[in-house]
């Protein structure tokens, strides 16, 4: 899926996450665009997630896309766009507000008394933030802010499929792989199933002799080589090669149905660009060899020519004759 923008990591951090003045520079350069909002953070400052919230309401032709884990503030900017919607392996979790408590050290009575009044004070400003975000979901699904708050109570993660029951997301994708792709996929693993056997792909390019004929021809071929070979037939992917394409996009497994492989375009892209990696690789490793190469190609020439000057042993000291010349003693 293509997202215009993303917003991701601490709501409100500008070193390691998203903030609101991010989110506005990139609207006000978009203000009449049917925009997919990508959403991935676990949450952060309320000010800033209530502010992303306003603005995208605003924007009013935001679609916003929650993956991964989504929480918190994350949720509540994701609330101001016109469509919500949530990957189904993704997680998101509403909760109450909370806030820094640090109170330490020795009191007397009167301190604590103070001390209480404070935390009332407090507890009295989280319950007015806590209405306030519960109305905000309310307002998404259509349901009572009692039954929401009893929600955010809980303080848990909820999956995609809870979360539309909920109603603040509106659609689940299921990223359901193309007709085409699947198509293209099969072709391909049935191409290489045949050639794993033996087999000839079928093929006219310039052929003199009728294309099909040779076809069966060659299929005959394979089958007698086939029989007189008896090679293990292979219907899945090698282990390797099967944990190397996992490794290359970062999956866990890969899903079958109807014995179709399911993959997107992204990941068949991820794929593409992997392989293109790898070659690109090669390429490197084979020119660095290369340059080795001739770099000792160049210190053979080089190398000064040996000679084999002999030394009279008697032009030679040994160790003790050596020690006494240097400290002058006979």
């Amino acid at each position: 899926m293509k997202y215009d923008y993303i917003i991701r990591g601490t709501i409100g951090v500008w070193w390691d996450g998203t903030t609101s003045e991010d989110l506005r520079k990139f609207l006000d350069k978009h203000p009449d665009e049917d925009l997919t909002i990508g959403i991935v953070s676990l949450g952060g400052y309320l000010t800033d997630g209530l502010e992303m919230y306003q603005m995208l309401l605003d924007h009013g032709r935001c679609t916003a896309v929650l993956m991964g884990m989504t929480a918190s503030a994350a949720t509540i900017a994701a609330m101001g766009c016109k469509v919500v919607k949530a990957h189904k392996r993704s997680l998101i979790l509403i909760h109450n507000a909370s806030d820094w408590i640090d109170v330490w050290g020795q009191c007397n009575k009167e301190q604590i008394d103070e001390i209480c009044q404070r935390l009332n004070a407090t507890r009295e400003q989280l319950n007015t933030i806590d209405k306030l975000l519960a109305g905000i979901y309310a307002d998404r699904c259509g349901k009572k802010i009692e039954d929401i708050q009893a929600v955010m109570t809980k303080n848990q993660f909820i999956n995609a499929d809870d979360a539309h029951e909920l109603g603040i997301v509106d659609e689940i994708l299921t990223e359901a792989i193309p007709e085409p792709v699947q198509n293209s996929l099969q072709d391909n693993y049935t191409l290489n199933y045949i050639k794993g056997m033996g087999l000839p792909s079928y093929s006219d390019g310039g052929q003199k002799e009728n294309p099909f004929a040779a076809y069966l021809r060659k299929t005959a071929e394979g089958l007698r080589s086939l029989v007189r070979n008896k090679p293990a037939l292979k219907s899945t992917i090698e282990m390797k090669n099967y944990v190397n394409l996992l490794a290359c996009l970062a999956l866990s497994a890969i899903a079958v149905k109807d014995g179709k492989a399911e993959l997107t375009e992204e990941q068949l892209g991820k794929i593409e660009a992997y392989m293109k990696g790898l070659a690109d690789k090669v390429t490197t490793l084979t020119d660095e060899k290369k340059k080795l190469a001739d770099q000792v190609e160049n210190l053979k020439k080089s190398a000064p020519e040996e000679h084999n000057d002999v030394i009279d042993d008697a032009e030679m000291l040994n160790a003790r004759e050596l020690y006494n010349s240097v400290m002058g003693k006979d």
